[in-house]
C-alpha cells in the first residue's frame, strides 16, 4: 500500500483481495492490520473511499483535500452545509470519537441531538468533509459496521512538498503512465502535476500520442505466460489510469461498445479478457467467469490456480465456473 499510495476502496471486501494478493496474506492477516490502524479507509484524492497507509495519510489529504472539497462545493451547499452549521458539527464529531470509536448510527445520533440534521445524504457528506478536514479517519471494525476516530495526527506537511511525494509513489507504481493518468488518479491540476514532476528524476517514452513517464528502473523479473489475474473492478491496475490510459489494457477491444461499470475484471498477460464475480458460503466460494474471449487450456488452468489462491486468502475452498463464450 505504501508502494502504491493509496488504494482505491469503496468495495472493501474485494480491495482486501486486491492487498492480499500483492502480499500473499490471507484475509484475517490484513483485515488485522486494518484494525489496528496499520492502514486506514477513508476519503481521499478523490469522491470516493480510498485505503492509505497510516504513514501516508496526511501527504495523502495534504496534497488532494482541498480537490475533493472542490469537487463537493455543489452538495455541501444543497445539503446546507455552509459556515455555522459546519463548525458546530466538527465539534460534535471531535467530541464524539473523543470518547472512543464511534459508529455512524451514534454519530448520527449525536449530531441529531445537536440539532443538525442527517436525513438522506447528509451524514454521508458530513463524515467525508470531516475526513477530509482531518477530524476522523476509520477505526477498528464492530462486526460489520465501521467505525471512526480521531484523527492521528493534524500536523499536515506543505501542500507542495506533499504533491511531490504522492507523486513520487505513483509513479513508481503505476508508471508508465501518463500526466493525464496521473491527474484522474489523484484529481490534481495539471499544473500542479507538471511542478511536482519537476522535481522528480523522471523517465519518459513517447508511445503513439502520448508521453509515458516512469521512476526506477523497469522490473526484468522472469514471469511465465499465461498470467491469469482476478481483479478487483477498482483495483489500482485498473482504477490508476484514465479513460484513455485504460485502452491499453484492452487492445483486442473487448469491451468496445458496451456500458456500464464492469464486475471483476480478469486479465490475461495483462490484458482484458472477461469479468468474474464470487459467491461466498461459510465453506466455499464460487468464482463464476463471464469470458470476453475463449480461453486456452493453458489459460483455464492458470485461472483455476488463481481461483484456488483467491480460496486459500478466504480460507475457504473454492471452484470456478467458466460460462460459456457468448
Amino acid at each position: 500500500m505504501r508502494r502504491l499510495g493509496a488504494v482505491q476502496a469503496q468495495e472493501f471486501e474485494t480491495t482486501l483481495w486486491s492487498l492480499g494478493r500483492r502480499t500473499g496474506e490471507s484475509r484475517a492477516e490484513v483485515l488485522a492490520q486494518f484494525s489496528q490502524g496499520e492502514f486506514v479507509r477513508t476519503h481521499a484524492l478523490r469522491q470516493t473511499w480510498h485505503f492509505v497507509h497510516r504513514d501516508d495519510l496526511t501527504t495523502a489529504q495534504a496534497a488532494t483535500a482541498h480537490r475533493v472539497h472542490r469537487s463537493n462545493l455543489a452538495q455541501y451547499r444543497r445539503e446546507g452545509l455552509e459556515g455555522p452549521t459546519l463548525s458546530k458539527a466538527a465539534r460534535v464529531v471531535t467530541d464524539a470519537v473523543g470518547d472512543g470509536p464511534q459508529t455512524r448510527a451514534r454519530i448520527r445520533q449525536r449530531l441529531d441531538t445537536a440539532g443538525i440534521p442527517t436525513t438522506g445524504f447528509r451524514l454521508g457528506i458530513l463524515l467525508m468533509w470531516a475526513e477530509l478536514q482531518c477530524l476522523v479517519v476509520s477505526g477498528p471494525p464492530e462486526g460489520r459496521q465501521q467505525t471512526y476516530v480521531a484523527f492521528p495526527d493534524r500536523s499536515l506537511p506543505d501542500r507542495e512538498e506533499a504533491t511531490v511525494r504522492l507523486a513520487e509513489r505513483y509513479f513508481s507504481s503505476h508508471g508508465p503512465a501518463t500526466l493525464d493518468d496521473f491527474t484522474a488518479w489523484s484529481s490534481l491540476t495539471k499544473t500542479a502535476a507538471r511542478q511536482a514532476l519537476a522535481a522528480l528524476p523522471m523517465q519518459s517514452e513517447r508511445v503513439g500520442d502520448a508521453d509515458w513517464l516512469w521512476l526506477g528502473e523497469p522490473s526484468d523479473a522472469p514471469w511465465a505466460a499465461p498470467q491469469v489475474e482476478l481483479l478487483n473492478t477498482y483495483d489500482e491496475y485498473v482504477s490508476g489510469l484514465s479513460a484513455a490510459g485504460k485502452r491499453w489494457l484492452d487492445h483486442a477491444g473487448l469491451w468496445a461498445e458496451r456500458s456500464g461499470t464492469p464486475i471483476g475484471v480478469v486479465t490475461v498477460d495483462g490484458q482484458l479478457a472477461g469479468h468474474w464475480r464470487r459467491v461466498a458460503t461459510a465453506k466455499r466460494v464460487d468464482v463464476d467467469v463471464l469470458p470476453l474471449r475463449s480461453f486456452s487450456r493453458a489459460e483455464r488452468a492458470a485461472l483455476t490456480a488463481n481461483a484456488e489462491t483467491y480460496g486459500e486468502f478466504l480460507r475457504l475452498r473454492a471452484s470456478v465456473h467458466l460460462r460459456p463464450l457468448r
